[in-house]
């Protein structure tokens, strides 16, 4: 059995094992990739989430302060100075104006916060657009190429071989890889064919 054409056959299985292997690498790469950035979206939902209810919370706990600080300065207001005249009503308002102050205090906070986030997001995305395109595999045109390297060179040794068993009187068996002594039954004989004997 020819040694060369087998080890050849077995580099072009190898060349396309690794080929193969290659592409399987680079899609679980990618799919990682992907995952990864999902994740990364679930986390900044989750802080926008929990930013959201901070702010309902503070909103609410600020709008209950209010509220007591506000009857209570009505209370003084209308205690001291009978319920009206327009230092009441600007006291009132002062109190009713922190109120409103405070709350879009905690709004400001939140969008500022959201806003941030989707900031976040985008640039996540952006990386992680530019890794997954960056995750390829080796050309399947490689993988060709080598493989018609590899069976030009065996090709190349072949001849090579058979060339120097010529050379040498002798024949080359291709299946056999290996040069045999001539030993035809018959011989040409450019004047005449005679039969030799074994």
């Amino acid at each position: 059995m020819c040694w060369t054409p087998v080890a050849a056959g077995l580099q072009i299985a190898g060349t396309l094992l690794e080929q193969r292997e290659a592409e399987k690498n680079a899609k679980a790469a990618r799919t990682a990739a992907i995952h990864q950035m999902n994740l990364s979206f679930q986390n900044y939902e989750m802080e926008r989430q929990d930013a959201f209810d901070s702010a309902v919370q503070e909103i609410t706990n600020t709008r209950l302060s209010a509220g007591e600080l506000n009857a209570s300065v009505d209370a003084a207001v209308n205690e001291d100075m009978a319920g009206g005249g327009r230092t009441a009503n600007l006291i009132k308002r002062n109190a009713r104006g922190a109120e409103a102050r405070n709350v879009a205090s905690v709004q400001d906070n939140y969008q500022r916060k959201s806003n941030e986030i989707d900031l976040n997001k985008e640039a996540t995305l952006i990386g992680s657009k530019s890794k997954v395109n960056s995750i390829k595999a080796p050309s399947r045109i490689g993988a060709a190429l080598q493989i018609a390297s590899t069976v030009a060179g065996v090709k190349t040794s072949m001849d090579k071989a058979a060339a120097t068993a010529k050379s040498q009187g002798t024949e080359w068996d291709y299946w056999l890889g290996k040069a045999n002594k001539k030993n035809p039954i018959f011989t040409l004989d450019p004047v005449t064919v005679t039969a030799k004997k074994k």
